[in-house]
Formats: C-alpha cells, structure tokens, sequence
C-alpha cells in the first residue's frame, strides 16, 4: 500500500496543521506574531521620589511587611515586547469521547481509550493515521512498523490555505515534515498517539525566513496537526459505530437479570440504545425524555392505524395508548435486556410482550424476524 511510488504524491497542508494564525498584513516571520503598536514602554524608567516630611513633623514608623523583594534573575527569562507571541493559543481538543490531552515541551500526544476490553485500540489508531494521511495526499517519508513510528514526507501550504485558515494568506509559505508515534498502554486500555514536528522551512514571498522556532511554536504546530487527526478519528469511529447500529441486533424473547420477561439483545448497550431509540416511532412510541445514564426512555405510545402498520411493513401488536418506560440494562458485554412498564413502573403483561416482540424483531432484525416464521 505504501511504497516508493507514495512519494510522488501531490501533498497539501493538514488542515489548520500550518495555518497557527498568522498575522496578515505583515512581512517577516517574526512580526507576523507581534503585536502592531510600538513597543516605546520598554524604555520607560521609574524614577521615584523620596518620601518628603514637613517641617515640625514626626517621621511616620515603616513597616516592612510589604516591601518588594527584587527580582531574581530566572524571573526576566521570558519573553517582552517584540519577542511576545500574540497569537490565539493552539489548544489540543478532546473530540473523540474518553480521549486525553497530554502537552510536552516540543511535542502533543494524545490518548485515546478502547470502549470494549477487546478492542485493539493501537491497531486501530495506527491504522486510521494511515488512512487520514492518505486521505490528505501526504506521503510517508520513513516508516517502522515494528515500532509503530511513521515519519512523513514534505508537507506544504500555499494559497489553498486559504480557504481553511482566515488568518493565513498566500504570502506565506511552510514546509514541515512531522513523526508520529504509537504508544501502547495495555494496562490502562489505551493508546497514544505522540506527534513532533521534525523539518521545519517558512518562505515569506518566496524569500526563506530563517528565524528559529521556539518550543512553543513547535508544540503549537503539533498541537493542530494532531486536532486534524483527532477530528478524523472520530469521524471514523462514528461511522463505524452506525454501521453496526443499522445491523440487525438478535433479538431474542428471555429474561431480565431480575427474572421477568424481556427482550434481550445480543448486542452491546450502546449500541443497542441507539438502535431502539431509532426504530421506537416506527412503532407507534413518541420519545419524550431519556436518560442514558440510568437506560432509561419515557415514551408515549398512540396505535398507528392499520394503513401505517401495513405502510411499514410491520406486524400490529395490543397495547392500549399511553405513557410508557423502555429500560435497558446491561447483562453481559455483549448482550442487553430491554423491558417495558408501564407509568406506575409495573412490568406490561407477558402476552403483549410477546406480542411486540414479533413488530420489534420486524423492525431491528428484518432478516432473523424472517427467518424465525
């Protein structure tokens, strides 16, 4: 997939991965991040005067609660006037849910959590960063995958930044080459994904600035590549995880973990609440209020005349109209409970359980509902 061939890819910037919101409108690389007033302050001196005592009058007693100690010379370190970056912060998002930010002194990493113990999270990031560089057109320049250490190719921005980063503008030219690596943390379920900028070249009119990078400004490009990659990670986990809610779930008629009637799943809960919240108004049921957290839909249910149960497809049940209480409880990993009571939290009578279970298979799982007549 990936071979020499690769490295003639067309490569264009990572999204907001260069843009670090350079200040139009000026020249150099420097002043892009300054601010654009003077900086005359600087040259201010403090000339205090001596504290004067009238005539006839008593000295008042100092305290020295209060005095000022001096500066330590570790203290004027840092940067002032010119030399300060006004720029908004780049800031690393936690997009992907269960996710962590960790920030270094060059360089950004961020955790991502398996959301099932067998889950193989490293395989899986190492194997999106595949994907969402190739989807960028960035080549890979070196690669270890015994390490799980990608370094890629040239990357470069020019005017089509454009359209992505508003404080970009076509003046102003990057070349960045960057390493990714995965870090496995078995023992907590996680990866990590570490991202450092490794080559570095700006061009400002086709002229090469040649004014070093500062730890900060290194981590803030790492800070953007790696966003873009988190944005993409999540993108692919969601499309995943709604590829398998439209698959049919296994619904099956049992028990509960308390031993009354119920539907059970073969799925996992979170997947199995979003399928049930999706097919419910098919079956007549109005969700009014959901709490995930404890499983539980409030519904109220109105029977659908016998044109909309034959439109859909679906097998009519007897339930009389109503407020009703959908919960769901988790049994195994795999596998989900799904009751029905009524409003004063009492269990509906066994025959319409079975009842619906007939429309509810119909509607979750068309080709086991099939295969079961």
């Amino acid at each position: 997939m990936l071979d020499n061939k690769t490295k003639g890819w067309p490569t264009r910037l990572l999204l907001g991965m260069v843009g670090a919101g350079m200040l139009a409108g000026c020249g150099s690389m420097a002043e892009r991040k300054q601010a654009n007033r003077d900086f005359d302050y600087r040259d201010v001196k403090l000339s205090p005067a001596p504290f004067k005592v009238p005539q006839n009058l008593t000295a008042p007693a100092f305290a020295n609660d209060y005095v000022i100690p001096p500066l330590k010379a570790e203290a004027t370190a840092g940067a002032v006037g010119p030399e300060v970056d006004v720029r908004p912060p780049a800031q690393l998002l936690n997009i992907v849910p269960g996710s962590r930010a960790e920030t270094g002194k060059q360089d950004v990493t961020m955790w991502y959590t398996a959301r099932a113990a067998d889950q193989k999270i490293e395989s899986e990031i190492w194997s999106m960063l595949f994907n969402f560089l190739a989807s960028r057109g960035v080549a890979v320049a070196n690669l270890d995958l015994q390490n799980r250490v990608l370094e890629s190719d040239w990357i470069t921005s020019n005017s089509m930044i454009t359209a992505w980063d508003p404080d970009a503008d076509e003046e102003f030219q990057l070349r960045q080459r960057y390493r990714f690596t995965i870090v496995n943390d078995a023992s907590r379920h996680r990866a990590g994904l570490n991202v450092q900028l490794i080559a570095h070249e700006a061009y400002v009119d086709g002229d090469r600035d040649t004014t070093p990078l500062t730890d900060l400004e290194r981590r803030r490009y790492c800070v953007r590549a790696l966003n873009q990659v988190s944005l993409y990670v999540d993108k692919q986990l969601k499309a995943r995880q709604q590829q398998v809610a439209q698959q049919g779930l296994g619904l099956r008629l049992g028990f509960d973990g308390n031993g009354q009637p119920a539907w059970i799943a073969q799925s996992n809960f979170d997947t199995t609440w979003k399928r049930v919240l999706q097919v419910l108004p098919q079956l007549g049921f109005t969700v009014q209020n959901t709490q995930q957290a404890l499983g539980l839909i409030e519904v109220k249910y109105n029977d659908p005349s016998a044109d909309e149960w034959k439109k859909k497809g679906l097998t009519p049940f007897q339930l009389d109209s109503g407020k009703y209480r959908v919960q769901l409880g988790e049994m195994e990993p795999k596998k989900t409970a799904i009751t029905l009571l009524d409003e004063d939290k009492k269990l509906v009578n066994s025959n319409v359980i079975s009842q619906i279970y007939i429309t509810l298979s119909q509607a979750l799982d068309p080709q086991a509902a099939q295969g079961g007549k």
